[in-house]
């Protein structure tokens, strides 16, 4: 957990043992769960 908070995808909710995703954290998992579910084909006709 501290990994992720270090590189700012989770912030630690103040006070307690909870974290939570912060916005960019957001952006990047929607973007790895993006591409694994999508096929290679269709990333690269979306890329280009």
């Amino acid at each position: 957990m501290s990994r992720s908070a270090a590189h700012g995808i989770l912030h630690k909710v103040p006070k307690s043992h909870r974290y939570q995703v912060s916005p960019k954290g957001r952006e990047i998992l929607t973007a790895v769960l993006a591409a694994h579910h999508g096929s290679l084909h269709k990333l690269t006709q979306l890329a280009a």
